[in-house]
């Protein structure tokens, strides 16, 4: 049969067969590139996802953390009130105490007045000493009083108090 063909066909027979498996293997080479590229592909893919995951994650901690922020900002405000109201209260009882302090002296100064215009028996010095001593005691006690309230609450710290009481 190779006597019947030409030997100008045989040679285009060789090189066409050259050239097929020349071809044959540059598809063989692109298979494996587009296999990688495919695996390259899939884990973009799982990349991908797991981003997605993340964000969801991330933004699921967002809004419990703009949710624990609204609850210590209402803790804020209504430990500003307590204070507040309790400040108003301990003032008015503080003031209280006062008119009743000075009502005290007063009514003793009256005392001492119309025992000394009246002539009675004088009031034992020593006895009036004490009282008005007591009296001292009463009035410097009750001045470091206030001044302590009064420091207490310029120098209160609010975050710090809301974290103590909301426990975190």
């Amino acid at each position: 049969m190779s006597d019947s063909v030409l030997p100008e066909c045989v040679d285009g027979f060789h090189d066409l067969r050259l050239e097929v498996g020349v071809v044959k293997s540059e598809l063989k080479t692109q298979e494996k590139v587009i296999d990688k590229l495919t695996e390259g592909i899939e884990k973009i893919q799982e990349v991908n996802t797991n981003l997605l995951r993340m964000l969801a994650i991330h933004e699921e901690k967002h809004e419990i953390h703009e949710k624990i922020e609204e609850n210590i900002d209402d803790d804020i405000r209504d430990l500003h009130s307590r204070i507040t109201t309790e400040s108003r209260t301990t003032q008015e009882k503080i003031d209280v105490l006062k008119t009743e302090l000075y009502g005290k002296i007063d009514l003793l100064r009256k005392d001492i007045t119309e025992s000394i215009l009246k002539k009675e028996e004088p009031i034992p010095t020593k006895n009036l000493s004490d009282k008005l001593k007591e009296l001292d005691r009463w009035k410097y006690l009750l001045i470091t009083l206030i001044l302590i309230i009064i420091w207490i609450i310029e120098h209160i710290n609010l975050k710090m108090l809301s974290q103590l009481f909301s426990g975190n």
